[in-house]
């Protein structure tokens, strides 16, 4: 198991902690199972006494970006590729980066390069395929696909990468002709998949997200309703496919959440957590859900417990400051934000929480400071849009200072 041949690369450290090949393994074994802090604490004391490894430093990067820190993992990638601007693995690896940031272009550019070095790479021209669909360059990315399948036509992997690349870009289509057609692509790819291998896991969960997509751009509430159902039944076959991943059990329990469905969403983050304990999203909607049942002593022992495991967590620290404003705790919920902060700064929803937080303490500067650095670091962020709207109306006398502002 897991333990076992982590035992055994720590003893090998132990016979001889000059072997950097060592420590890189160990930590590939954390990201393996999704440990993705430890794997980020072996690569930050093994690049302490190797710095020039660029396999260890364009791996932590990749740590970085499954943890959804994007800004190191774009630092410890340009400087891979500012040594050796021909590493394949990073060039990959930094084109996935911005693609989570939606610079799909700038994406194709680092992937094409990727491939003019090595073309046999099944996986860098599966996410070009993906680059260049959120490009809206479709005929290209069907090509990138097929020859992405051509050199594995084995790796199903492949199909799903792509149809998940469409569903999250498909929503952004202003045509809802050209809309509907890639997400109705999506679900050709995702079913293909189903239909070849059966309980393929990530297919239902892809399949899942799709209909949940669908669900939020329905304005009829009955085919809405149907959407959704279809949305839970494929997360169930993920579920029932492999029981062993907290992440499928997190999502099912987000669209519960997102259908006030508070029961089931806490039962399933609770068995979210029980799978993978190491999961902070399953601790952070799991005290989300017992905070929206009027549960909220339960919720704040939850996240000071959780605390205690991931002491780095900044959404734990900003999901407990705002319990701590919802139940008056003032004092309490400033210094819940500030050490999100600290962990933090460019997190855009602490910002919009901590105006939220000033306007109930008088303190409109600071607010209306608040809300525009949540602007910047995300300016399509409706919340602190509006929010930012409302302080301005406050402080003409035009809106009560009671009047509801958007969390």
């Amino acid at each position: 198991g897991y333990a076992a041949v982590q035992d055994q690369f720590v003893q090998a450290t132990k016979l001889d902690n000059l072997q950097p090949d060592v420590w890189n393994n160990l930590a590939l074994l954390h990201m393996a199972v999704d440990r993705f802090d430890g794997a980020c604490q072996v690569y930050g004391a093994m690049l302490a006494n190797f710095s020039h490894y660029a396999d260890a430093l364009s791996n932590l990067g990749l740590a970085h970006m499954f943890s959804d820190n994007l800004p190191e993992a774009t630092r410890c990638m340009q400087t891979v590729l500012l040594r050796d601007a021909s590493h394949v693995e990073t060039l990959n690896n930094y084109g996935v980066v911005l693609m989570k940031q939606q610079m799909y272009p700038q994406a194709v550019v680092f992937l094409e390069r990727a491939l003019d070095t090595d073309p046999s790479q099944p996986y860098v021209w599966s996410n070009l395929a993906c680059a260049y669909s959120g490009a809206s360059r479709i005929a290209e990315a069907a090509r990138a696909f097929k020859h992405a399948r051509e050199l594995d036509d084995s790796n199903l992997q492949t199909a799903c990468n792509l149809a998940s690349q469409i569903t999250a870009v498909a929503p952004t289509e202003e045509d809802p002709e050209a809309r509907k057609e890639k997400l109705q692509q999506a679900e050709h790819l995702f079913s293909r998949v189903i239909k070849e291998v059966g309980e393929y896991t990530q297919a239902w969960a892809g399949l899942a997200v799709l209909f949940r997509a669908q669900a939020d751009l329905e304005p009829d509430d009955d085919k809405r309703s149907k959407l959704i159902f279809l949305c839970m039944e494929s997360f169930s076959h993920a579920v029932e496919a492999d029981p062993s991943q907290g992440a499928l059990w997190t999502q099912l329990g987000l669209v519960s959440l997102g259908e006030a469905d508070y029961a089931k969403a806490e039962q399933c983050f609770r068995t979210a957590a029980q799978r993978d304990p190491s999961l902070v999203a399953a601790w952070c909607n799991l005290g989300i859900a017992l905070q929206l049942s009027d549960k909220s002593a339960e919720a704040c022992q939850m996240y000071v417990k959780s605390l205690s495991q991931f002491k780095g967590s900044y959404q734990v620290y900003n999901n407990l400051g705002n319990l701590y404003r919802h139940l008056g705790k003032l004092p309490e919920a400033l210094a819940a934000y500030q050490r999100c902060a600290e962990l933090r700064d460019d997190y855009a929803i602490l910002h919009n929480n901590l105006g939220l937080l000033y306007i109930t303490t008088g303190r409109l500067d600071d607010a209306s400071a608040s809300f525009q650095k949540a602007l910047q670091i995300d300016p399509a962020m409706d919340c602190a849009k509006s929010n930012a709207g409302k302080l301005e109306l406050l402080r003409a006398g035009k809106v009560r200072e009671e009047d509801p502002m958007v969390a």
